[in-house]
């Protein structure tokens, strides 16, 4: 499936983790702060609908992506459906999840 995200200037979405969906983040307007954690890390991607970069998140990362741009759009492809229990949404209970695999 996919989803469009279409937020205001500073706004942040995502925030979390997922225990198996992968996810695509493709710009389609605007510019865009990718944050992918883990307990021992964390990586800022720019990403930016002119350079046409899109970035692949595989499950088990901790991600968020922070607007730009007023008036930004993002498109993330992902692998599943949505399944509530896939998603881990406090970084402590992610990281007590990564320790039980």
């Amino acid at each position: 499936g996919y989803f469009f995200c279409m937020e205001k200037k500073k706004q942040i979405r995502g925030e979390h983790a997922h225990k198996k969906c992968s996810q695509f983040f493709l710009p389609i307007l605007g510019k865009f702060i990718l944050s992918i954690k883990t307990p021992d890390s964390e990586r800022k991607i720019l990403l930016n609908h002119k350079n046409k970069t899109a970035v692949l998140v595989p499950p088990k990362y901790w991600c968020g992506v922070k607007f730009l741009k007023k008036d930004s759009v993002i498109m993330v492809v992902c692998d599943k459906e949505y399944d509530f229990d896939d998603y881990l949404e406090d970084f402590e209970e992610y990281k007590a999840y990564l320790k039980k695999i």
